[in-house]
């Protein structure tokens, strides 16, 4: 399920940009088995659905939009994009537990502050094109917004 939403937000992406090709890289799974997002690859990338068709991408299928036909796999100690990938997800993990009280922000929230200009959506949209709320929770996403608000785009 976040393979499949994070496929669609990057497809999204590249059709807005008009990008000429994308490439999706993964950290090399766990225990070795691709055959999981191999088989959600190849679905989005022909059909632009998800592997059991209950969604259709807005998109469009991926091969419309330049991307590999393949999702390519690497290990993180030699990746300094999946590095900065994972960099990011930390960061923004901390700013939710700040947003909620759960801790006082850290060297996380510090990293945001130097990318806050690059999130998508942002200053005003980030909730909703780069922070997702899934859980439909209105106080989560209140909480975040108020978070970013007060610890990432605060002067």
């Amino acid at each position: 399920m976040v393979f499949s939403n994070a496929l669609m937000r990057f497809a999204l992406h590249a059709k807005e940009c008009s990008a000429p090709r994308a490439q999706v890289m993964l950290d090399w799974p766990d225990k070795g088995d691709a055959k999981p997002f191999d088989s959600e690859y190849a679905f989005a990338y022909s059909q632009g659905k998800t592997a059991d068709g209950n969604v259709t991408y807005i998109s469009g299928p991926l091969q419309s939009l330049g991307f590999a036909d393949s999702v390519a796999y690497t290990n993180m100690n030699h990746s300094t994009l999946l590095q900065a990938s994972d960099l990011i997800v930390g960061a923004v993990r901390e700013l939710v537990e700040c947003s909620l009280g759960k801790r006082k922000p850290g060297i996380g929230v510090e990293c945001l502050k130097i990318v806050r200009d690059k999130i998508r959506g942002a200053p005003s949209k980030v909730v909703g094109r780069g922070i997702v709320v899934s859980s439909g929770s209105s106080s989560l996403l209140e909480s975040i917004k108020r978070g970013l608000a007060e610890h990432v785009y605060a002067a």
